[in-house]
Formats: C-alpha cells, structure tokens, sequence
C-alpha cells in the first residue's frame, strides 16, 4: 500500500526529487564524514591546522566541522579540494542514479557538488533536454524553476564542482538573510511550500536534512505538506513522530550490517526500482480527485501567500472616484474613501484603479493576494475549501502579457490543473497590473479586455481588478460599479512616525512635496531599507538621485571599477522606455556590459546581473527577461540618458519626447537638463502635443504649479489664434490648478466656447461656490 501511494505521489505533475548525498556513496563518493575526515587530511597537506575539524566531528556537529575547514581555505583551495571530494572526471552514476531519474519527475534539488544526477539523465534520459544545472550564482534563472509548471531542471542550491564560485563556504549560512546568495534559499524555500517534494538519499541526522526539517517548520507554521522521505531504518515511532511533527511521511527499508560494520543500502534499490512507472497502473491526471485538489489548492495558496507577502507594515492608503468620473446624481460615489485593501476585497466584481508611480498600486495588490491566499491555505487546513464566499487570487503582471490571457493564467496554475476543476464553489479574484505597461501592440488592439470578458463569459463571471497609471485604454461605463479610482490619500502620519523614528526632519519649499512622495509604499521602503538619505531641503529629485548615488558607489567598490553602474542602467532604461517594453531581454545587459573593464579586467556580466538582483535593483522573470524595481526607477533613469542626450544633440531629443511614453519622465529629465534646454523642450512639447505637455505637468515631481502656468499661458494665446484649440477642453480638466492660476483660468471663461466652459467648472473646483461665472 505505502508503494502505492509514494508511486501516486510521484505522479503529479509538479513533483520535485530532493537527493541528498548518500546517493553519492554509491558510485564511490564519500560520506559527510568521510567528507571531513578528507577535508582534515587536505588542510594538513595544505598546512594548515585540521584540530578543530576533527573535534567537532567527534561532538557529531558536522556542519561546524565544514565551516572551520572552509574557512582556512582560499576559494581556489576550496575548489580544488571539492573537485577531488567529488571524484570529479571520473566518478560515474550508478544504477540506482538510474532508478532516481526513471522515477517520472523532471525537476530535480541536490545539495551534492558532483555531477552524478545530470550525467545519469544524460545517459538514461537522453531524449529530454535539460539545461546547465541552477546554482546559487543564477539568481536570473531561479525565476524559471519558479513557475508552477516549471520541469527538466536541476537545482543545485549549495553550488556546483564546474562552478568554483558557486560552492558556499559554509552552507546554508550563505543563503541566510543579507547574504549574497540569499535569493538562492527563498527559490528553494518557495519550491517547499508550493510543491510535492521526496526525499532520497538522506539520513534522519544528516546534516542536511536537519537542516531541512527546521526549515519545513519554519515556512510551514502548521500548514498542510505534501512530502515523502525514504529513510533507512525507520520504526513505527518514527514515522508517526515525523509525520506530526513536521509533516512528512517516511517509509523505512532495512540495511544490513557489513563485516566492517558499516550498512548495505542495497533494499534501497531494489525500492526505487519498485517504483518505476512501469511496474504500475500510473494515475491520470485527469482523474485527480479531491484529495488531489485540496493539495493543489494549498501549495498554491502557500507559495503565493509566501511569495506576496509585504516585508514593510501595510500603510493606509484610500481612493477616490476620479474627478471625471463624479456625478451630480451621488452624493458621494460608491467606495468612495474606502480603504484600498477594503476596496479590492469588497470592492466591484470589475474594478478600475489608477495611481501615479510608487502610490502603492502593485504593493496593494500583492498585500492583498497574499491575505487572500493565506484565508484559502487556512480554509485547506480546516477543511472547508468550500466555503461560500472565499476567493481564490490570481496575480498576473502585464507588462509579461504576450497575447494570451489564459496561457499566462494556465502557467501560474498547479500542472494539471484548469480553472474550473481548481476553483471548484471558490470564486476567482483576478488582480491585473499595470495595465500601462502593456507592450504598445496589445494596448492598441484591445485583446486584453476581450480576453478579460471572453474569460468572464467562460467562468460565469469573477472578479477582475485593472491598475494603471491613467485612465487611458480602460473602459468604465461610468455605472456606480465600473467606475474608475484613482488612489487619492496616504497616511502621512504613518510617514511622518517613520521619518522620526529614522531622526529625518523634512525641510525647506519642498517639504509636502517630499512627504507625499514618501506616503508611496516603495518610496518609504527606499528609506526604511537605507537605499537612500534624505538631505536638508530635499527635493523630490534628491530622493531619486540618492538612490542612484548610493548604488553607483557600492558597484564601484564590488567590482573595483570606475564605471558608475547608472551608465549601464540608464541606457537600459531609456531603450526600455522608448522601445515601450518594461521588460526586457536580458541580452540588452550583456551588450552594455561588454567591454567594461575593472582593476582586474573585464567585468564579470553574469556576476554584475546577480549582484544587482541580490539588491532587488533588477527583478528577473522567465524567459530570461528582467526589469528594474519599479517604473518611477526606470524612468529617472531614462531621464538621466534623456538629459545626457540633450548636451550632445538637442534636436534628437526633441524628437524623443514627442514619442509615447515620454510624458512620464519628461519632466523628471527636464529636472536635470541646463535650463535653456528645459525651457525650449517644454516649449516644443506645448508646440507640438498640448495633450503630452499636460500629462507631463501631471507627473511632475517639483515645479509643478509653475509649469501649469506655462501651459494655461499658452492655452489662453493660442485660443484667441488661429487655432481655437476646440478639444483642448478634453485636457485642460487633467491639469492639477491652483488658487495661483485663478487669473488665468478666469480669462480662459472669456473664450466662451468648452474650454471656457471647462474653465468655469475648474474654478468651481478651486474657489468652490464662491465663483460665479
């Protein structure tokens, strides 16, 4: 029956094989401590000291023992000594490497160096491509093992013998917060959550799966699991105490003693062998019940609430109708000052949210998927998967969007899985951002909305939520539940307790300016983390242009180079922009990478791509795609290129920003360019697109009021022209007006036309009742 169950276990589509290094004791390779009792041996023949290893070795702490030999040893010594550890070049894989790979599951997890598991699908699996082997150096490809349907890798967490740089010094305490290789455990902590795992190859106190068993509380905190462990020796005591304990279910098998007194594991291979599909009626996945479901529901849930959880405290954040939106007839619309979290749980079945950068839109929807998920974990755990009212979240970002909503949906969806047969009475709450960063094909051609509705029709009806920068593109009826909001008040005594607790005291004209901007989720995390300073009488660019500071330096003295990482990004970033792809390939990196030199030569690319993911700069996405952290980064970035550009040739740049997308960061780069080229920029944009001039003025960070007299000036002489600028009126109510331009509002009312009339209502805004055209 256990043969049974383990075999239908290993059917599912997602299942990951964790081998341990016992494995490698079968081609020869030596145990842990026989591992040390060479490692002793080599730093003697190195000369160095081995007392210390061998004592804790005799106190059976193994892992110490490692640490104390690694650290005498110079990396190139590390590697040295790990290529003989492993029989490197001439250790081949076993027949129960074979039974291993036969097993049915594609994806494997080994905390060995050597090669045996990659050799072994080579030569019994020869017909499935499987790349070069992920280690804690490919901080880019961890995001393709990542996918819920991810297959045909392996994962080597703790390095890999081709790859010196790769071997952790001291295990798992290289993977351990503000490590350099600490995406590398959050992968493999998040594989844990969201997958079946079994283990082979390990013993109850190998040093590994110690390890490993104090993880699996520490993710799990009482969730339902789904792993297997074939263990040598294990009694009835043991596998209950496992099982409830840390939830993984063991199945022993005998050893038997050696004349040397060591243990034959040979009914482990006669096991494995047991378990190959063919000796077996394999389940289909088109007949999991729902046992099979509960479980796929769980990891699912698990994996998302673990990978959306916020790492700063939630700051209140409220919305609004948008001003174009509100009527005469409601009093107040409905939603209106709702909380933003509020709004996306209780809110419409189809809800339209528009933020400026860093105002806490994508940051929302993640706080709230992820306490979506953990309510679905917990209704797995209680056994109540079916409870009226609960909601299933789907978090899809679309600047990924390829064409096909459903393929992006399916890839995020446990293998084997549709939605209907996952959802079952749950009703799905589908989370769509960042709408503005579509590629510009599928903005133009409108596929995502019909997707949405065809999605809509298919299900009979879910719950959609769309974030965007503007309202541009989207399609709200105006109907008390499509209407657009727009997020409108931050907690800025939040911010202000959080400034005073980092002893920042905000000052200078710019002072509001600064704690709006830092009422902004990401904005304030840049503080908290210590990613940038605040100067005395900062202004919104000082913030932006410590963040730049602050990383340039740190990659100059990593790499010991001159170059200013900000030269590189800001290339990127611009292209990125002006190409309108958010995100891009990451062979863009490569090409303005290469050729770069250091203090030791040219620098190393693949080193640079993971050091600025290890500092969450670059955010990697399958596909061997990436983008930068955040939008508002992107486009300061640009905006340096932007100014860079308008030294050398002011003509081009004019050309630039009367392209799309450059109302965002125009006037982050006008910020930074000499002012007789900002002033002829803004005046060509006024000249040549009022409706860019306008949305620029709207992004504006500082200087923003003066710039909104430059465009009313020009509105009022332009209508009296040649040009009556008849539509201007479906713009000038998108400009932010202020008691300071009442004059120029007021001489706009002469016009008499809808501009003038426009006018009116915007003086009714700033003057309220006291305006009486």
């Amino acid at each position: 029956m256990t043969i049974t169950s383990i075999r239908k276990f290993l059917d599912q589509p997602d299942c990951i094989i964790f081998v341990g290094s016992g494995i490698s004791q079968w081609a020869g390779l030596p145990s842990w401590s026989g591992l040390l009792g060479e490692l002793a041996d080599f730093l003697e023949a190195e000369g160095e000291n081995s007392d210390l290893v061998r004592r804790e070795m005799r106190h059976g702490d193994l892992l110490q023992a490692a640490s104390y030999g690694f650290s005498k040893l110079t990396p190139a010594a590390i590697a040295t000594f790990i290529r003989r550890a492993v029989r490197a070049g001439k250790a081949e894989p076993h027949a129960i490497h074979r039974a291993i790979v036969e097993l049915g599951p594609s994806l494997f997890i080994t905390t060995n160096y050597d090669k045996l598991i990659e050799q072994a699908l080579a030569k019994w699996k020869p017909e499935q491509v499987y790349p070069a082997p992920i280690t804690n150096r490919h901080l880019v490809e961890l995001a393709e093992i990542l996918g819920a349907r991810a297959s045909h890798y392996v994962f080597k967490p703790h390095g890999d013998v081709d790859d010196a740089s790769s071997i952790t010094r001291e295990q798992y305490r290289m993977l351990l917060p503000q490590v350099s290789r600490f995406k590398a455990l959050e992968a493999l902590k998040t594989l844990l959550i969201s997958r079946p795992v079994l283990y082979v190859g390990f013993g109850l106190r190998d040093p590994d799966f110690m390890y490993l068993r104090d993880l699996l509380v520490n993710i799990y905190e009482g969730a339902v699991r789904d792993h297997w462990a074939i263990l040598p020796d294990v009694g009835p005591d043991e596998i209950d105490y496992w099982r409830r304990q840390y939830g993984i279910r063991l199945m022993g098998y005998p050893t038997h003693a050696r004349p040397d007194s060591s243990r034959d594991h040979r009914e482990l291979l006669r096991l494995l062998e047991a378990l190959a599909p063919a000796r077996h009626i394999s389940s289909s996945v088109s007949k999991l019940g729902t046992a099979e479901r509960v479980l796929a529901v769980t990891r699912y849930a698990a994996g998302l609430a673990r990978r959306l959880a916020p790492t700063v405290s939630p700051i209140e954040i409220r919305i609004s109708a948008t001003r174009s939106e509100q009527t005469g007839y409601w009093p107040m619309a409905p939603y209106e000052n709702w909380t933003i979290t509020r709004f996306l749980t209780e809110g419409p079945d189809v809800a339209y949210l528009i933020g400026l950068p860093g105002a806490g839109k994508s940051y929302a929807l993640r706080l709230v998927a992820a306490q979506l998920a953990s309510k679905v974990q917990q209704a797995c755990i209680d056994d109540m998967l079916d409870t009226p009212g609960l909601a299933l979240p789907l978090l899809i970002d679309l600047k990924l969007y390829r064409g096909d909503l459903r393929a992006q949906i399916d890839a995020v969806l446990p293998p084997g899985f549709t939605l209907q047969k996952l959802l079952g009475a749950m009703r799905l709450k589908l989370f769509l951002d960042a709408y503005n960063e579509l590629p510009s094909e599928y903005l133009e051609d409108g596929s995502l909305l019909a997707a949405i509705d065809a999605l809509r029709t298919e299900l009979g009806g879910l719950d959609v939520t769309i974030t965007s920068r503007t309202s541009e593109g989207l399609q709200g009826d105006g109907s008390a539940d499509q209407r657009i909001y727009e997020i409108d008040r931050f907690d800025e005594a939040h911010v202000d307790e959080v400034l005073q607790n980092r002893d920042i005291h905000l000052s200078g004209p710019f002072t509001e300016d600064i704690r709006h901007l830092l009422g902004r989720p990401f904005f304030l995390h840049l503080i908290t983390s210590g990613a940038v300073d605040v100067p005395d009488q900062a202004r919104p660019r000082d913030i932006y242009g410590s963040y730049v500071n602050k990383l340039d330096q740190a990659f100059t003295e990593r790499f010991a180079t001159s170059l200013p990482i900000s030269l590189v990004l800001s290339k990127i970033a611009f292209r990125a922009i002006d190409e309108r792809r958010e995100a891009f390939p990451l062979d863009w990196l490569v090409a303005y990478f290469t050729g770069i030199d250091t203090a030791n030569g040219p620098v190393d690319v693949k080193e640079a791509v993971n050091w600025l993911v290890s500092r969450d700069v670059l955010i990697p996405y399958s596909g061997h795609r990436a983008s930068l952290v955040h939008q508002s980064v992107t486009e300061y970035y640009a905006g340096l290129e932007l100014a860079r550009q308008s030294k050398v040739n002011a003509l081009s740049v004019r050309d630039t920003i009367t392209r799309k997308k450059w109302d965002q960061c125009l006037f982050l780069a006008l910020g930074l360019m000499e002012k007789a080229i900002a002033d002829e920029l803004l005046d060509h944009a006024i000249e040549c697109d009022f409706q860019l001039a306008i949305n620029a003025v709207r992004y504006a960070e500082e200087g923003q009021s003066a710039a909104v007299t430059c465009l009313l000036a020009a509105l009022n002489k332009r209508a009296r022209g040649a040009d009556p600028m008849r539509f201007m009126s479906l713009y000038l109510g998108r400009l932010p007006v202020g008691k300071e331009h009442v004059a120029l509002l007021k001489e706009l009312v002469k016009c008499g036309n809808s501009l003038g009339g426009e006018a009116v209502e915007l003086l009714a805004v700033v003057e309220g009742e006291a305006f009486k055209p």
